[in-house]
């Protein structure tokens, strides 16, 4: 699906988020702190309009829930760097790229 505004890219991506967190052990949040949340960013791909198309991204660590083993939730990518998640959008019109509400920094399964 392509969506039409930003804000149905973002409800779409946070929908996904939520969907994988509830597939983890109970508890485990998507913690964005270190990254600002989500971010709505223009292609560098232009257009014949002059306007190039939008998309939502977001990242965060993924934080297990306390006595939960590591390996359960996902292998960090490299060793010493926490586990993390990203959600990206397809893109929408260009011209709204800040029409969204505010992203949760801390994302919870429910």
């Amino acid at each position: 699906m392509v969506p039409s505004s930003p804000q149905q890219a973002q409800d779409t991506v946070l929908g996904y988020l939520k969907k994988t967190l509830r597939a983890l052990p109970s508890g485990t949040t998507l913690d964005a702190t270190r990254y600002s949340g989500g971010t709505n960013t223009a292609s560098r791909q232009d257009v014949e309009t002059g306007t190039p198309p939008g998309n939502f991204t977001t990242i965060g660590e993924l934080r297990r829930p306390a006595g939960t083993s590591p390996d359960i939730v996902m292998a960090a990518p490299q060793l010493g760097y926490p586990a993390s998640l990203q959600g990206i959008s397809p893109c929408f019109p260009g011209n709204l790229l800040n029409d969204r509400s505010p992203f949760p920094v801390v994302l919870k399964a429910d």
